[in-house]
């Protein structure tokens, strides 16, 4: 399986390489074919009338959609109420499990997916969108507030970050400053972390430490006054070693980590690394009454900030549903509309028409604190650089963690 994995990264880089030579996309000729008659890709419409799309997609009568966020069948039931005569069946899974689910039934010749949503921009794109198996759709009325490179090689619809986060009910200063300290005897089962065989986002933050691996052997020189000796190929490795050696708290999804971490009053509490979105529940009584919150300070970074595209599925058999909800998700310039759900501390949006920072009034500060993006010390994803090591450093934790 791991062999296999390798020889689909090396087809996919060398399939980027040659895309990136030619200007014009090349397709078999059933591909084409179907683009041409759905209307998307290079072969999208220059203008659409919604209310004519509307009237196609309640033809057509429903809609399928994969997606790694637990928010997406709340923003359904409103496109629902919106749209009726459109029924939204949605299916929320782990952006690996997503992406592994989406990619069988693809090879299978199944086509009952039509959106497909989920992180791992990268993974996505040598899996999925370089094998012809998902597409782009722009909302022709949305080119102006996107960038050529938020449209192409994938629709990028936001971003969002997994960021180190703590207690602060019982920590009025942020209870760490450096990565390296979560390596040592102090925080000994004291981290929670998503399984990264299992969370998407996590596996993500562990091949970014591994490219930042000069960042962290500078940020061990600055902590400890010397240079790092290493057991492993860099600074990178060395920390997941030292960190998993340190007996983290492994959680199945990332989700099940604000609980762990963000009990008011709990004695000794852990730091979790977390969806920035989840900064939403702080305060929220319906989540518990939490209190967590974002490090700022940490050094070399706070966390990671990833794409999270959006596109329509070869042979989707309700493609203009699919176009209809896509436009849907990107809401509106207030942040209203689809993006509604999403317009929470810790999420951005691809538009850059929204300049309207979300509001949390049960806890004010965060919002200031996170927004805008600049004002955090936070890694930005390389997508590509990511996958291209992804086989290598999940053979690593894999080895690790068994």
């Amino acid at each position: 399986m791991r062999s296999t994995t390798r020889l689909i990264i090396v087809a996919a880089m060398l399939a980027f390489v040659a895309s990136s030579a030619f200007a014009a996309p090349s397709y078999p000729p059933a591909v084409t074919q179907w683009l041409k008659a759905a209307q998307v890709g290079p072969y999208q419409e220059a203008k659409v009338d919604y209310n004519s799309l509307y009237q196609a997609a309640k033809k057509e009568g429903k809609l399928v959609v994969y997606s790694g966020s637990s928010r997406m069948p709340a923003v359904a039931l409103e496109f629902e109420k919106l749209y009726p005569g459109i029924k939204v069946e949605v299916e929320v899974m782990g952006t690996a499990e997503a992406i592994e689910k989406f990619e069988r039934e693809a090879v299978a010749g199944l086509n009952r997916v039509d959106v497909f949503q989920a992180s791992q921009a990268g993974r996505q794109k040598a899996l999925l969108y370089d094998r012809n198996y998902l597409f782009t759709w722009v909302p022709p009325d949305l080119k102006s507030v996107l960038t050529q490179d938020q449209m192409e090689p994938f629709l990028h619809w936001r971003y969002g970050s997994r960021q180190w986060a703590y207690n602060d009910s019982v920590n009025k200063a942020e209870p760490f400053e450096s990565l390296w300290e979560l390596t040592e005897p102090k925080w000994k089962k004291r981290v929670v972390i998503g399984d990264p065989r299992l969370d998407g986002g996590t596996l993500d933050y562990f091949i970014m430490i591994v490219l930042k691996a000069n960042e962290l052997a500078a940020e061990y020189q600055r902590y400890y006054g010397k240079p790092i000796k290493l057991t492993t190929p860099n600074a990178g490795y060395e920390w997941i070693k030292r960190l998993l050696q340190n007996n983290p708290i492994l959680v199945k999804g990332e989700k099940d980590i604000p609980p762990i971490i963000g009990e008011k009053g709990l004695k000794d509490a852990p730091v979790g690394l977390v969806a920035g979105s989840r900064f939403a529940w702080v305060d929220d009584p319906t989540r518990g009454n939490l209190r967590f919150f974002p490090t700022l300070k940490t050094k070399p970074s706070v966390g990671v900030m990833s794409i999270y595209p959006v596109g329509i599925a070869y042979k989707s058999p309700h493609p203009n549903a699919a176009k209809l909800f896509i436009r849907y998700l990107f809401g509106d310039e207030n942040g209203g509309g689809g993006w509604t759900e999403f317009h929470v501390p810790g999420n951005w949006p691809a538009r850059s028409d929204i300049v309207n920072p979300p509001s949390n009034p049960t806890a004010p500060d965060l919002f200031r604190a996170l927004w805008p993006v600049s004002k955090i010390n936070i890694w930005f994803m390389d997508e590509e650089a990511v996958y291209l090591i992804q086989a290598d450093v999940l053979d690593f934790l894999t080895d690790m963690l068994f």
